[in-house]
């Protein structure tokens, strides 16, 4: 009688051990993965000029380990006043600085990247030489005025008539 208990037992003890893994194992717990817009969990955005991809993470750490690789940091692109990044930021990296000259234009984008239209409040570029200065226009392929001048710095973009109306940019 002993033999017919012992496997029924073993099979207990091992059905309850995995059951018990499988459990112990459900839902993963790491952060999810990119998106390639602005969403309402995506807010940590980077923008690479290189190649004009866009990636946004949930949190600020996911997204700086993804800009390590992307070149120079030359603007931020912030959906708050006063350079809030506890808002949705987009940190825009080069492969190089800009041009001291602003006649030029080194990157321009004829459309914001995506969730972006209608959403920059504040702006903010590096002092550390790797900047470029901000053109925004109110219209897709740089028409509008938005500010009509070059931004080095704005804490408030409502007082030069361009907040949450940026439509497309250029950096020199």
């Amino acid at each position: 009688m002993r033999m017919r208990h012992t496997p029924v037992r073993l099979a207990v003890t091992l059905g309850f051990a995995v059951g018990a893994t499988m459990v112990a194992a459900g839902p993963s717990s790491a952060e999810p993965g990119p998106t390639s817009a602005l969403t309402a969990t995506h807010t940590n955005c980077v923008l690479t000029v290189e190649n004009g991809k866009q990636a946004c993470f949930t949190t600020a750490e996911q997204s700086k380990e993804y800009a390590a690789s992307a070149g120079v940091l030359v603007a931020t692109l912030y959906d708050w006043v006063n350079y809030n990044s506890q808002g949705a930021h987009l940190a825009i990296f080069a492969p190089r600085g800009c041009t001291t000259s602003t006649t030029d234009k080194d990157y321009r984008y004829a459309d914001m990247p995506s969730g972006w239209n209608d959403k920059v409040s504040s702006v903010s570029t590096p002092e550390n030489g790797t900047h470029c200065d901000v053109w925004f226009s109110s219209d897709r392929n740089f028409e509008g005025e938005c500010g009509n001048r070059w931004i080095d710095k704005h804490w408030d973009l409502s007082q030069i008539g361009c907040f949450n109306r940026a439509s497309s940019f250029e950096l020199s």
